[in-house]
């Protein structure tokens, strides 16, 4: 099970892939909208009057139950973005305690396909017949392999969802123009300070490409609203990366682009060659 911040395209979510997603929230006002079950408005993105919250308790144990079912004694493996930007893995971390020890919880420290991949590959240990621990192992082996960059049109966005603090905030808005953001321990740090577009594009794409050393990577481009942007990094991560699997452009999803703002874009890079394996879109799926 995961959350879906992970963002992950509905031919990955099937009971062939045994992933189960656990919808986050969008709030606006008195509306409250389930990420991949409810129609979220576009206008979310860029409302100040926009935040998300985790799922409830409940809406976690019928997920982890169902999933349970499903798994016909053998156990869950949940793997949720970073513990440091939601409170998604403390809600599912109290429930999976409450369900005793065939669920296990693993903080990603990622977030969108940094998290992805991890689910990916650990589902696909499972549908191997790999045991709980197995699984388990694989979800933490690939979540410490990836790599996540990020460039947002302004860092109040990230201040006022309390997923920056207030000083890197404004050393970004004085310094920078285009402020270059990374993971770092399933934190969002500042990490470059850049005047231009074309210069943070350029730094995006440099930053990925030093991400591996062997050349051999799965990268992953999201963007919120901004595809054709998205399209420019894939071509010059496909010129600075030619050994790299490079998973098509994908927007992100409501919970993050809430945060992240319009016109922002990530990178993610991860080396494990679990994730490099996985299938980079529907007509490479095995059937």
């Amino acid at each position: 099970m995961t959350d879906s911040s992970a963002g992950l395209p509905d031919w990955c979510v099937t009971p062939a892939t045994a992933i189960s997603v656990l919808p986050l929230h969008v709030l606006r006002g008195d509306e409250d909208y389930r990420e991949g079950l409810d129609a979220v408005p576009d206008s979310v993105v860029g409302d100040p009057a926009a935040h998300t919250a985790t799922a409830s308790p409940e809406e976690v144990r019928k997920v982890l139950v169902e999933a349970l079912d499903r798994s016909d004694g053998a156990g869950v493996v949940a793997v949720t973005l970073s513990r440091r930007l939601s409170g998604t893995w403390d809600v599912v971390r109290t429930v999976a305690d409450s369900l005793g020890p065939l669920v296990r919880v693993h903080d990603s420290e990622s977030i969108a396909s940094g998290l992805g991949f991890s689910v990916r590959a650990a589902a696909a240990t499972a549908v191997d017949g790999a045991d709980l621990g197995t699984v388990y192992r694989k979800a933490a082996e690939v979540s410490a392999e990836s790599y996540c960059l990020c460039m947002v049109e302004r860092l109040e966005w990230l201040r006022r969802g309390g997923r920056l603090s207030t000083a890197a905030a404004v050393l970004g808005a004085v310094l920078a123009t285009k402020p270059i953001l990374h993971l770092v321990d399933g934190v969002l740090t500042l990490r470059e300070r850049v005047r231009t577009r074309s210069k943070a594009l350029a730094a995006l794409i440099d930053a990925a490409a030093g991400a591996e050393d062997s050349g051999e990577a799965a990268i992953a481009v999201h963007h919120v609203d901004a595809p054709d942007i998205a399209d420019l990094i894939v071509d010059g991560l496909r010129q600075a990366t030619p050994a790299a699997v490079i998973h098509p452009p994908a927007a992100l999803g409501f919970t993050l682009g809430v945060h992240l703002g319009p016109g922002a874009l990530g990178v993610v890079v991860n080396t494990h060659p679990d994730a490099i394996a996985l299938p980079v879109q529907r007509d490479s799926f095995p059937v």
